[in-house]
């Protein structure tokens, strides 16, 4: 009995140096990327309960998530006018978490956490560590990121799959290795199976693409386009459907039915600890906008700018 407790006590003693070499042997912008992690974790996960469903959750939660998969997936098609990606992941979280607003919501927020080491790794690719650090920074506590991480819709797996695809666009335009390609294709797959609104910034990922690496953009533009084929039928039901209604709804970034900002809750007397915004809220769609902007532009100074963005030949 000594000898297997000594045993047991060897074995723990070893596994912990073996966790504090690890921990060591990180550098400081590891653990400075890890700390912006756990706050974005903290500011979705505090209130993220603390109202209750407006219209368009109360679709996701009743109407699309209250039965099996493929009725939720034939919901999502006469129902929804988005790709169904984002429901089959929130139907499956959901047969753990239950479809109350926190279990519900959580899929969102784990999605916005997530965009925050993706920020940095962004930031990193175009400008350097610092770069990443402050895009991180700002991921981690935007307003509009926070919100739509608390919310049963698909936006927050929108910003992070589109962050996806343009950081492999980068690494691909950048290295020019397959596998980037192959990456970069089936993020960009991913985000337009959850939103029809990345085939905006995916289209010109590809035209660059296209024009600086030429035929290494095959394999990435062959699982794009097969992802396409996949969807058209839906988007052109989806679209014809939207006519015929008069609907000036089809394919929108933004509900008919909002929750109350935390501006708008202050008053009602529903504390958050959410900064507080408008209650008005831009499309969605247009937030990975303004960051690669702020990218671009810190990465100008040309000293800067990685060599696939020098207009010599391609390699």
């Amino acid at each position: 009995m000594e000898a297997a407790g000594a045993l047991g006590r060897g074995i723990l003693s070893t596994y912990l140096e073996a966790i504090g070499a690890a921990v060591r042997s990180r550098s400081r912008t590891f653990w400075i990327v890890a700390g912006l992690t756990v706050l974005a974790a903290a500011l979705r996960f505090a209130t993220i309960g603390a109202q209750s469903y407006h219209h368009d959750e109360i679709v996701t939660a009743s109407r699309i998530l209250r039965d099996g998969f493929w009725h939720a997936m034939d919901a999502v098609g006469f129902s929804e006018s988005a790709p169904p990606l984002y429901y089959a992941l929130a139907w499956l979280w959901t047969q753990v978490t239950g479809t109350g607003e926190a279990g519900l919501r959580s899929v969102s927020a784990m999605a916005g956490i997530a965009t925050v080491p993706v920020a940095f790794m962004l930031g990193a690719q175009l400008s350097g560590r610092r770069a990443g650090l402050v895009a991180a920074a700002l991921v981690a506590v935007n307003p509009m990121l926070v919100w739509y991480s608390q919310e049963a819709r698909a936006y927050a797996l929108f910003v992070l799959l589109t962050a996806l695809s343009l950081l492999y666009f980068l690494r691909a335009l950048e290295r020019g290795r397959r596998r980037d390609f192959i990456a970069w294709g089936i993020a960009s797959a991913l985000a337009l199976a959850t939103h029809y609104f990345a085939a905006f910034p995916i289209a010109a990922e590809a035209l660059w693409l296209l024009r600086r690496r030429g035929r290494e953009t095959v394999p990435g533009l062959g699982i794009l386009a097969a992802a396409g084929l996949l969807l058209a039928p839906l988007a052109i039901t989806r679209c014809r459907s939207a006519m015929q209604s008069g609907s000036a709804t089809s394919v929108s970034a933004t509900g008919s039915g909002r929750r109350a900002s935390p501006s708008c809750s202050a008053r009602r007397g529903t504390s958050s600890l959410v900064p507080s915004i408008h209650c008005w809220q831009p499309c969605p769609a247009c937030s990975p906008l303004p960051r690669c902007c702020l990218s671009w532009c810190v990465a100008r100074d040309e000293s800067d700018v990685p060599p696939a963005f020098h207009s010599s030949s391609p390699r």
